[in-house]
Order: structure tokens, then sequence, then C-alpha cells
């Protein structure tokens, strides 16, 4: 009997604005927050949140993985950390841009899930470019980064940014006014940070040892659900406000590493 032990790391596109909610209470101008990571402070969504809107969107089909009050699933999910952001630019709407460290992150992930980054090549180029007034000299290709997350898309440049400019960027996300009105009047204006459309994020899951069984395996079910690609497929609503369009997002599978054992 051929057993698999799964990992595998999925890409989230962000097709409209998104808004994955801190809880925190702030008495700043700003009212709700998007969550955010406790040590660098860039946007990220956390495990529970991720794994609440997949497993919504999935139902009920797919217990044996998201788990229920009396039984535990079997997927591991990690959070979901910030891989690009789209910033303003001269020569064109936008670009993506990221920074080393954020590089440094998503290829230990890769190293931690597949023990190898064969695929992970970052061809740099030199070329000034200038996005949100923050200058650089270095970007890579989209592709280069990532193999073979959009074929139809072909390669988008990804500007690398120092440090120090991305976090001022991202600390500084755009905010939107919200109304609430009642027989035409404004009962409640409040102001509330999002995550521009476009914004790339990545996560992993531990998917455990998944026997070959007759029919459809856990994962080709789940994968079924979940994934955008060629062929189409669904859009994923995460966070708060899906009735005004916010939340929509394409998931794309990166890769596949598996090892086998036997018993």
């Amino acid at each position: 009997m051929c057993i698999k032990i799964k990992k595998d790391i999925y890409l989230i596109e962000c097709f409209t604005n998104l808004h994955v909610g801190s809880g925190d209470n702030d008495f700043g101008l700003i009212d709700t927050r998007v969550q955010r990571d406790v040590i660098t402070g860039f946007p990220t969504i956390n495990s529970s949140s991720l794994k609440g809107a997949l497993k919504e969107h999935c139902g009920d089909d797919l217990i044996e993985g998201f788990g229920n009050e009396t039984q535990k699933g079997k997927y591991k999910f990690f959070p979901a950390k910030l891989l690009a952001i789209p910033a303003r630019a001269l020569d064109r709407p936008y670009y993506l841009v990221t920074c080393q460290e954020i590089l440094d992150d998503f290829k230990e992930m890769m190293e931690l899930f597949y023990k190898e980054t064969e695929d992970f090549k970052n061809e740099e180029f030199q070329e000034e470019k200038e996005v949100e007034g923050y200058k650089t000299k270095k970007y890579i290709k989209y592709k280069k980064l990532i193999k073979d997350i959009d074929k139809e898309k072909g390669e988008e440049e990804i500007l690398i940014l120092e440090y120090k400019d991305f976090k001022e960027l991202v600390s500084e996300l755009p905010v939107i006014a919200r109304n609430h009105l009642e027989n035409g009047e404004s009962q409640n204006l409040w102001y509330e940070e999002i995550v521009p459309r476009k914004s790339l994020f990545y996560f992993g899951i531990d998917k455990g040892i998944e026997e070959k069984v007759e029919g459809k395996t856990l994962e080709e079910k789940f994968e079924e659900k979940i994934l955008f690609d060629e062929n189409g497929g669904e859009l994923i609503h995460i966070g708060g406000n899906v009735t005004i369009g916010y939340g929509a997002c394409k998931i794309k599978k990166l890769k596949t590493k598996e090892g086998d054992k036997s018993e």
C-alpha cells in the first residue's frame, strides 16, 4: 500500500479589494484595520480567517479536511503571508512590488515544504523605475519567481524595494469611507483599511498522510472546489464586506512535491 505525505503551497491573488479585519479597537482616524504580521507589520491573513473562508466556500462536503464540532480536520492551515502589493507608477498604471525580506521568507517556506528550490529562480534586471515616489534599480520576472502560476498572463515584473521603503508603503494602505444610512440620512460614518486588489499572498497546507482510495481523494475534492486555473474556477471570498464585493480572490497551486512511504 502506498501512502503519500502531502504539503503544498498556494497563491492568493486579490481580484477585488480585501478587508480581513484585525478585530482590534482603534481610537485613531481609522476604525477598522486589516490583520498584520506581529513581527513585520505586513498585511496577513490569519490561519483561522483563511480556514474559515475556505470551509465556508466548500460547504459540508469536506469535513474530513476541515473538521467540525465533533471531528478534528486532517488539514493544517498556515497563515497567508504577503508576497507582493500593487503600487502606482509613472509609466504604467501599477507595478507589483515586494522586498528581499519577503522573498527570503517565501524561499524558506519553499525549502521547508519541498526540501529544494529548483523552481525558485530570481532572474534580476538592473533598470531604474519609480513607484509611489520610491525608486528601485532592481526587479525580477514574475514567472522566474513563481513557475507557471498564470500561463495566460505572461511575465509580469515585480519590483524589489528597499525594506524601509516597502514597510513605509504597506504601513499606509488605502482607507475607504463607509456610511450607514437610515431613511437617506447618515447614522454612522466609519473608515476601514483595505489591501488593494491585485495583491498577492501565499499560504501552505500540511495535508498529512493521504491513502490512495477508490474514486477521488480528499485532496482532489478540495482542489476541485478552491482552485482557479486556466480551465476557470470560482472566486473565493475572504474577509468581510462580501455583499459589496470585497475579498473576491483567485487561488492557484504553486507546485507539487510528494514524499512516498511504503507500508
